[in-house]
């Protein structure tokens, strides 16, 4: 007859590791769906001629829908997501770093996260209550 007496860190670790990767989760995407709908605002055009582009310190806006749909997540890692520019859309680095024609910074990726901020918490919250 015996006791055995194990220690319980490793499940907590892995309940840890869960509740903290469904969080980076739920705000990574909450982040993906912010930052395409900032760029999400179509030109205003007259036919196939652009009358009205986005203004410097604007996001800028959506003519093709290219850039738009190129801006997507990705996981490089356990508990880490990447939001940002996919495929051919460097343009909207671009655009983000005022490298785009012009010269004019039209940010929409840290001027998203930065305007949300309490709204990817929360969904970094909700998606760590998530897991069971």
């Amino acid at each position: 007859m015996g006791v055995t007496i194990h220690s319980m860190v490793d499940d907590v670790k892995g309940r840890l590791a869960g509740q903290v990767d469904n969080g980076v989760f739920y705000a990574a995407t909450v982040l993906q769906r912010l930052c395409r709908d900032a760029v999400g605002v179509p030109v205003v055009k007259v036919g196939r001629r652009v009358t009205e582009r986005s203004k410097p310190g604007e996001p800028p806006r959506k003519d093709t829908g290219f850039g738009q749909s190129s801006i997507a997540m990705q996981k490089p890692g356990p508990r880490r997501r990447r939001v940002g520019i996919i495929d051919n859309g460097d343009y909207m680095a671009r655009h983000e770093l005022g490298l785009a024609r012009g010269g004019a910074v039209r940010p929409w990726l840290i001027a998203t996260l930065n305007r949300n901020e309490d709204e990817i918490a929360n969904a970094f919250r909700t998606g760590a209550q998530q897991v069971a």
